[in-house]
């Protein structure tokens, strides 16, 4: 008796965005990072935001300005408690890129 596998489709990601090239340094960090990107697109509403590990928001930047499609946020974290963080840029209602950061 041949066994019937049903599958269902959750999700087709039709509008993906490419995958950005983003520098983020010094990391591990201490007090302040710098954040660099080519974006593919001129946002003019962009938002950093930082959480801790347990997803909670420590730190925000909203109203990010670029010069062209070049992104380079220099952001104080010498507030940020020590260990591991995410961070994550959002322009425009989507979620650009999102990474680590490792604070000492």
């Amino acid at each position: 008796m041949k066994k019937v596998v049903q599958l269902s489709i959750i999700s087709i990601h039709d509008n993906a965005l490419p995958e950005l090239v983003v520098k983020a340094y010094p990391n591990p960090v201490e007090d302040r990072i710098t954040i660099e990107s080519h974006l593919f697109n001129d946002y003019s509403d962009l938002t950093l935001s930082v959480r801790d590990i347990q997803g909670k928001l420590v730190s925000e930047i909203p109203n990010i300005l670029t010069e062209g499609n070049y992104l380079k946020i220099s952001a104080d974290l010498s507030e940020l408690t020590y260990g591991m963080h995410l961070y994550a840029l959002k322009g425009e209602g989507k979620q650009l890129f999102n990474g680590k950061i490792l604070k000492r």
